[in-house]
């Protein structure tokens, strides 16, 4: 066999290289069969970069396995495992989400170092990486992108791309008492999932009397408790009245509910009627007679009790009694 290669237009050499610079190669490959004839040359043409492409492979997931990445709430993790790259030359990782060909929020860089990473040879097998989506996010589906760059020529690199689909819960749960009593204070509560960042209650909601609170959230695990407290003026008539909660995200999504509450003036909680003497107390009398237990059955002449209860603010307590009693 005879081989003889070049660079393209230059001069022919005529062995085998160990090893060729950057270029593009001319060559000529013979070979001589048992009755000593030499075939044709078989010509090949090539080029060789400078330095080889970078080799990349990655794959991506949510950090909280409660989520997948085809569903996941803003300002949750993302997390790139399994990352692996294959360069003679320094190589970095640049990350971040997208929405069409606009970037949403920066770029997180990581660069390699035996806390990034382990290199073998020219190939590095990268540590976890996470990457919080922005808590600004909207629900929708978006591109997440990890490029493997040439540190010294960043338009030189290899580039791998997710579906990811952002779907934030707020899941608002209002209270509020069924029944209210003017002058009273009352507590305006509710719960939301942790990534509602207001929420607001409109007492008396479409009516003069409307009242707009911002209620207080204290995070409780993976939930919000949100509470405040209103003393329902005297002016407010009563009646059946709307309050409506509205809880929202840094998104700008919200969640709204409706709840009913009765608003009321003056409410008899409880009446005792009670006799001086309460004969019939189940007593066996002089007579030898075992007696009932009737607390609400008097004698004639015999003098009662009555004792009410009320919420509010009552001036006077009217009672009537049928006419016979009242004779």
């Amino acid at each position: 066999r005879k081989i003889m290669f070049r660079r393209t237009g230059g001069e022919w050499y005529y062995y085998i290289p160990e090893e060729l610079g950057p270029g593009t190669y001319e060559l000529k490959y013979y070979v001589k069969d048992v009755e000593g004839a030499w075939s044709d040359p078989f010509t090949m043409n090539f080029t060789l970069a400078s330095a080889p492409s970078i080799q990349f492979d990655a794959k991506l997931r949510t950090k909280d396995s409660n989520f997948s990445i085809n569903s996941v709430p803003a300002s949750e993790y993302l997390e790139v495992y399994d990352a692996w790259t294959r360069y003679p030359y320094n190589v970095r990782l640049e990350m971040a989400l997208y929405n069409g060909s606009t970037r949403i929020g920066t770029v997180k860089t990581v660069n390699y170092s035996s806390i990034t990473g382990v290199k073998t040879g020219n190939d590095i097998h990268w540590n976890n990486i996470s990457y919080q989506i922005p808590s600004t996010v909207k629900d929708g589906t978006y591109t997440f992108k990890i490029k493997a760059l040439d540190t010294s020529n960043s338009s030189k690199y290899e580039e791998k791309s997710f579906t990811v689909t952002v779907n934030t819960p707020i899941n608002l749960v209002p209270s509020i008492p069924g029944n209210a009593m003017t002058e009273t204070t009352i507590d305006v509560n509710a719960t939301t999932a942790k990534y509602a960042n207001t929420t607001r209650a409109i007492l008396f909601y479409g009516t003069s009397y409307q009242k707009t609170l911002d209620l207080v959230g204290t995070q409780k695990s993976n939930i919000k408790e949100w509470v405040n407290k209103y003393t329902i003026p005297s002016s407010v008539p009563e009646g059946i009245y709307t309050a409506r909660f509205t809880a929202s995200t840094p998104s700008g999504k919200s969640e709204t509910k409706d709840l009913q509450f009765k608003v009321e003036t003056l409410k008899i909680t409880n009446i005792t009627i009670e006799g001086g003497w309460n004969h019939w107390r189940e007593q066996v009398d002089m007579f030898g007679t075992q007696l009932t237990n009737e607390p609400h059955r008097f004698l004639s002449l015999e003098e009662i009790t009555v004792r009410v209860s009320t919420d509010g603010y009552a001036e006077k307590v009217e009672i009537r009694f049928s006419p016979e009693l009242e004779a």
